[in-house]
């Protein structure tokens, strides 16, 4: 199975509801593309842990309570999607090394135009759920699926909701010009893969 694209929602821009919303209306245009939506958590686990959750279990509930609001607000905007959390069906599974596996064979059964809204939790080799870090997760799905693209997108304050800057690639291994520097969310500047900022 041939996923187009793996998206990737970082922090700061989960916590942009305008742009989130923005988002989906345009990927409802997008009728018969098949992509993976991975999300991180948000500034929502702060507010959890203010309520005297510990940090681990407050970002684990995060994770899955954002995992559901995407799923609800494409819905709305007629985006058909599945969501998952990591460790749901064995689908990640950390090994005792720190190496991931991935059990793709449920995917085999998503019809095409449907997206895959997940996060990064995983399942470690003791059946407990497990925080992946969000690079790892996301270098795992695009080295075991066929995936054409890797997108995420700019921070850009001066240029509201959605910017309409030039796109530009972000090279694993290497450094980001100072002219895009400020442009690239910190969740993002560390992948081992080429990623399209966009």
């Amino acid at each position: 199975m041939s996923f187009d694209f793996l998206l990737l929602l970082d922090r700061e821009h989960l916590d942009n509801g305008m742009f989130l919303r923005s988002l989906s209306d345009k990927l409802a245009l997008k009728k018969n593309n098949r992509g993976i939506i991975l999300h991180t958590d948000s500034a929502y686990t702060d507010r959890i842990i203010q309520t005297g959750v510990f940090r681990e279990e407050a970002e684990k509930r995060s994770l899955k309570d954002l995992n559901n609001r995407l799923i609800a607000l494409l819905a709305d905007s007629g985006v058909p999607a599945i969501g998952l959390s990591g460790h749901k069906k064995g689908f990640v599974i950390q090994n005792t090394d720190g190496s991931l596996e991935l059990d793709s064979s449920f995917l085999q059964k998503l019809p095409k135009g449907v997206h895959l809204v997940m996060n990064h939790l995983g399942l470690s080799s003791d059946n407990e759920s497990v925080i992946i870090p969000f690079q790892e997760m996301a270098h795992a799905l695009w080295q075991s699926l066929s995936i054409q693209e890797v997108i995420a997108f700019r921070n850009d304050d001066e240029q509201g909701i959605i910017a309409t800057g030039e796109p530009f690639v972000l090279e694993p291994n290497s450094d980001i010009s100072d002219k895009n520097l400020n442009m690239v969310p910190s969740d993002i500047k560390k992948m081992p893969f080429q990623v399209k900022i966009i």
